[in-house]
């Protein structure tokens, strides 16, 4: 009902699953103490680091990004040993679990999975998945493009289930 008074509903019904990135309970109004002690326990100069490494996006234009970024190449089927990263947001995994009996699923939501991918073990072939496939593609090209050749997006009907 917001989205319609101000005049948002329209785009927002065709913005694509964030979920890996935003959480279910976002923090709107911070308490600025509560917010400048936990910066305490940052290293000095990492807040600027981020600040100044950021990227930003524009919602509105990475659904036609996304669909026009070659991933990494697909494979038909995942073998028995291949490994099935749930990249969602940890209350929706939970909620809605991946269950495919023939294969391991991991979970490692989409912001982690970047900084952790680099700790698996690079002998297996790992397929990511989301609901809508977004995240997953996003977060398989940035691994594609640090070199990883051991990783693809998860499709329906791609990996038997």
């Amino acid at each position: 009902a917001l989205a319609q008074r101000i005049g948002v509903a329209e785009l927002s019904a065709t913005i694509p699953e964030y979920c890996g990135a935003i959480s279910k309970n976002p923090t709107i109004r911070a308490n600025p103490a509560k917010v400048e002690a936990e910066e305490q326990h940052c290293q000095p100069g990492l807040l600027l680091q981020v600040v100044d490494q950021a990227v930003c996006y524009d919602v509105r234009e990475l659904a036609g990004a996304a669909a026009s970024v070659p991933a990494a190449p697909q494979t038909p089927q995942a073998g028995a040993d291949d490994i099935i990263i749930d990249v969602r947001q940890p209350e929706r995994a939970l909620r809605y679990p991946l269950a495919l009996p023939k294969h391991r699923v991991r979970h490692i939501p989409y912001y982690k999975l970047g900084s952790e991918f680099a700790t698996l073990d690079q002998s297996k072939t790992y397929f990511l998945y989301c609901e809508r496939g977004l995240m997953s593609q996003l977060q398989c090209e940035h691994l594609v493009q640090r070199g990883y050749k051991n990783v693809h997006v998860y499709q329906k009907g791609a990996v038997p289930a």
